[in-house]
């Protein structure tokens, strides 16, 4: 656990993570496994986040699986929403079988280049097929070179480029989700 100088703990995954979904195959309750590690460290924290790779194995369904809330990326781009209706269905699946609480705080836009027709268009797709029932949150997060490099850099945006595009999207996105609770 890395303790950061903005007040927040974070654990880091590395490249071991990736053979997981395979260990995970024949252990008991395998859906549950970090929801029970996550509620060991619950009393320590009022906000855990987990952040998942865009993929719809075991490590996914356990997050989800020990999640209370949902904020789901997309970029505006046609697999992107392709992977969204999957991901949604794997949703709907742990809702069923392992979270019944589960909610999905919404549908947020990433890595948006909304000066092009095609991302225009593909937020549109999105709204239309999702917005009647899933919020779809107004802030959306640049395609900044800022949060391009911040993951090399080892530090946030705000400590990084507080004054850019993409500090003031994500503090705008915190804004939303806090009056959108």
């Amino acid at each position: 656990m890395i303790g950061h100088p903005e007040g927040v703990d974070i654990v880091a995954s590395n490249k071991l993570l990736t053979g997981m979904d395979m260990s995970l195959i024949a252990v008991e309750d395998r859906e549950q496994i970090l929801k029970k590690y996550l509620q060991m460290l619950s009393e320590d924290y009022d906000y855990m986040i987990i952040d998942c790779m865009p993929s719809l194995g075991m490590l996914t369904v356990n997050a989800v699986t020990a999640a209370d809330s949902i904020l789901i990326p997309v970029q505006p781009q046609y697999y992107a929403a392709d992977g969204l209706t999957e991901l949604l269905r794997v949703i709907k699946s742990v809702r069923q079988r392992y979270n019944p609480d589960l909610q999905i705080e919404g549908i947020l836009f990433t890595m948006d280049s909304s000066r092009y027709n095609n991302s225009k268009r593909n937020k549109q797709a999105i709204q239309n097929a999702y917005g009647s029932n899933i919020h779809i949150f107004e802030t959306t997060i640049p395609r900044a070179e800022a949060l391009a490099e911040i993951a090399s850099e080892g530090m946030s945006i705000y400590e990084y480029d507080g004054s850019g595009r993409g500090a003031e999207a994500y503090s705008k996105l915190v804004q939303e989700v806090m009056a959108h609770a």
